[in-house]
């Protein structure tokens, strides 16, 4: 694996084996076959320091080019308020109303290194 979290090969390996984790490349093969998706983009400043979301937007577009069921969309960048609401226009405008779309957000709380640990065993107060 390219990145290094004690644990995470392990847990990667068999989930992977119990076929409750896959890897693709394409798009349509991810997009189709999934209930959760994550959007992991990085979110620069425009020159007025408001965020730039052109990343995330166009995340939205190709997911929604592909999504054929109900999903949920988890995002992991650094976004201002209000910006899920925003995902899920973009999302509806590319896939069919039949289908829900969720969005919630899934906050950094964990250290890099002991991402595995922390999430697993999070003491947060």
């Amino acid at each position: 694996m390219r990145i290094y979290e004690r644990g995470l090969e392990r847990l990667v390996t068999l989930m992977n084996k119990k076929g409750r984790f896959a890897f693709t490349s394409s798009k349509r093969e991810a997009f189709t076959h999934s209930d959760y998706i994550f959007i992991v983009v990085g979110t620069l400043s425009l020159p007025n320091g408001t965020a730039d979301l052109t990343y995330i937007q166009n995340a939205c577009y190709d997911i929604g080019t592909y999504v054929n069921r109900d999903v949920i969309i988890i995002t992991k960048s650094k976004v201002p308020v209000g910006t899920n609401e925003l995902i899920k226009k973009w999302m509806y405008k590319n896939v069919c109303s039949q289908h829900q779309i969720e969005v919630v957000s899934n906050l950094e709380f964990l250290r890099e290194g002991s991402g595995v640990y922390d999430f697993f065993y999070n003491r947060s107060p």
